[in-house]
C-alpha cells in the first residue's frame, strides 16, 4: 500500500501558490526587489503578410 500512496502523490496536478485577484495586485509583491528595471524590450504590434512563394499549386 505504500507504493500506491507514492503513485497517487506524484500524479497530483500542480497548483498555484496564491490566487491573483483585484485586491492582490502584482505590483504589491515582495519579490520586486530582485527584478532589474528596464530589462524588457517594448512590445511592437507588427502584422506580417503571408508569403505565397509556392509555385507548385495553381488556382483552378
Amino acid at each position: 500500500m505504500g507504493d500506491v500512496e507514492n503513485v497517487l502523490q506524484s500524479s497530483k496536478k500542480r497548483v498555484v501558490g496564491r490566487k491573483l485577484t483585484c485586491d492582490t495586485l502584482i505590483d504589491n509583491e515582495e519579490d520586486d526587489a530582485d527584478l532589474e528595471a528596464g530589462t524588457f524590450k517594448k512590445a511592437v504590434r507588427r502584422f506580417l503578410q503571408p508569403e505565397n512563394n509556392q509555385s507548385s499549386t495553381s488556382p483552378t
